[in-house]
């Protein structure tokens, strides 16, 4: 994993589509954005990237990525830094 890819939670819309194979009523559809929530690592990337990349996993040995997700920065609502917490080892 590159030393500069960061933690954080990305909220973004992304598109809908109703897949059960059955009619609906016009009145039932409504103009709701499908909110969704990505945990992972951010992908440090160009600041002219129409993407926002992040991945969930990733190799320190040979800096492999794993389950990669680009989002469009136009869908993006919101990127919140996690940060992780460093436990100090208890002296015995």
């Amino acid at each position: 994993m590159a030393g500069l890819d960061k933690p954080v939670l990305v909220i973004w819309h992304d598109a809908y589509a109703r897949v059960n194979n059955e009619w609906i009523d016009r009145t039932e559809l409504t103009d709701e954005p499908c909110v969704i929530q990505t945990v992972g690592w951010l992908l440090a990337t160009g600041p002219k990237s129409k993407h926002l990349t992040v991945y969930q996993s990733g190799s320190r040995e040979d800096d492999d990525v794993d389950n990669v997700i680009k989002i469009p920065r136009g869908m993006v609502q919101k990127v919140i830094p996690l940060q992780i917490p460093h436990h100090k080892k208890r002296k015995r």
